[in-house]
């Protein structure tokens, strides 16, 4: 979620806090506050553990001006993809600069698949472009319900946050909350199990790329 950055600095400041004692005192690590601040981006968790500890309602933390994400398609049309997405930011130029969006972004493939036994479907084959620091649900339609956000690290690499939830009597119940790292452009395998034993269970490919 877009953040007002200024007012976090501004508060921090007020309380002669360095970054180092506010990541300290929420719980947070340093390169997260610094992205915060520098970025004006972050996870709902994060902007929550940063109000709490201000002593202010999240909402005054929220910058609700547009944003450039959203940009989903399917994995069988990158070229389309790719042209979308070029309209998308030539159309928001008012805005941003292409350089400056294309720089904190992380391109995902995303692939789900639900085994039972040996029989085994593909639900979801889909892309998603998602800034640094920012998590997002997947756009589809299923007994199931993720979120993914994606976090660049210094050497290049990237931690991926899921949260995987499967509809159960018409409600969704959390089966798991993986994190893992994985270098730019290899995929990763997450297997979140449904149930007991081994025979029912999902299986999350996910491929990073770092734009």
């Amino acid at each position: 979620m877009r953040i007002n950055a200024r007012t976090i600095v501004s508060e921090r400041e007020k309380r002669a806090w360095s970054q180092q004692h506010l990541a300290t005192v929420t719980g947070l690590a340093l390169r997260t506050v610094q992205r915060v601040e520098s970025k004006g981006r972050g996870s709902y968790e994060t902007v929550q553990a940063i109000a709490s500890c201000l002593e202010i309602p999240v909402a005054d933390l929220r910058n609700d001006e547009p944003s450039a994400r959203g940009l989903f398609a399917r994995i069988g049309t990158r070229k389309k993809v790719g042209s979308a997405i070029a309209a998308t930011l030539l159309a928001g130029t008012a805005v941003f600069s292409i350089q400056g969006v294309l720089a904190e972004n992380v391109l995902l493939d995303v692939g789900i698949t639900t085994f039972n036994g040996d029989d085994h479907v593909t639900h979801v084959m889909t892309q998603m472009l998602l800034e640094d620091g920012e998590e997002s649900d997947l756009p589809m339609e299923g007994p199931f319900y993720l979120v993914i956000g994606p976090t660049v690290l210094e050497d290049g690499k990237v931690i991926l946050a899921v949260k995987f939830s499967e509809l159960q009597d018409d409600r969704y119940e959390l089966l798991g909350e993986p994190r893992v790292i994985t270098p730019s452009g290899e995929e990763v395998e997450i297997v979140i199990k449904a149930g007991e034993g081994e025979q029912r269970r999902y299986t999350i490919a996910i491929t990073p790329q770092v734009q």
